[in-house]
């Protein structure tokens, strides 16, 4: 069983079922794994709706094991299915990035906003002529915003070095072989998941009875 503990929980339930479908792992076979009907594994696929936490472990164990049987199988793929497989994943990530790309430029413009709203803030309430126990509650209040703005700025750095490891990977002239390899360790640390170098137990987490296969369809 792949260990799945340290998966990253914040990256987006889209994205997830994305990263194994650019795996060429099926709809139905999700459907199956989680034991739920194949317009729910649709529904978490665009993000109209949000993974259940009971499902995600076995989502990223199912990755986990996809990511180790592909770097097996890669040494005996022709150039044709791991130009595929490559493209697949670069169109995956490229797609991410850009959405992540677009959330930084909003969020930085956000942070630049409420950096000026909270000084504003700050000056007015010192200028007033509020109580004492008012004042020490409206600093407080500020005080916790400006430490969960300082924590996005984290984040938001945090999101510019990945979208500079990530361009050199894409903009790599390496061939299929090569560069195949570099994206699933890139996918892998995206999702907090570690490939194995022995194929894994297909032993997923919290999956009840499989459904037939006629009810998938």
């Amino acid at each position: 069983m792949v260990d799945t503990r340290n998966a990253r929980p914040t990256e987006g339930d889209s994205n997830l079922i994305r990263a194994l479908q650019a795996l060429d792992v099926r709809l139905e076979h999700l459907a199956n794994v989680c034991d739920v009907a194949r317009v729910q594994i649709s529904h978490w696929a665009t993000g109209f709706r949000p993974i259940p936490a009971k499902y995600r472990p076995t989502l990223l164990a199912v990755l986990a094991d996809t990511i180790t049987e592909t770097f097996h199988a890669l040494p005996q793929m022709d150039e044709e299915a791991a130009s595929r497989l490559c493209a697949q994943l670069k169109q995956m990530l490229y797609d991410r990035d850009t959405t992540v790309t677009h959330d930084v430029v909003a969020l930085s413009r956000n942070l630049r906003a409420s950096r000026a709203a909270l000084s504003k803030m700050l000056t007015a309430t010192n200028a007033s002529v509020a109580t004492p126990e008012v004042l020490i509650q409206l600093r407080s209040a500020l005080d916790d915003a400006i430490s969960v703005l300082h924590e996005l700025e984290e984040a938001r750095r945090a999101a510019l070095v990945e979208n500079r490891a990530l361009h050199e990977i894409l903009s790599a002239e390496d061939p299929p072989h090569a560069l195949v390899p570099r994206l699933l360790r890139f996918l892998a640390q995206l999702f907090g998941i570690e490939p194995k170098k022995t194929k894994a137990k297909k032993d997923y987490p919290g999956t009840g009875a499989h459904r037939a296969t006629k009810a998938l369809a």
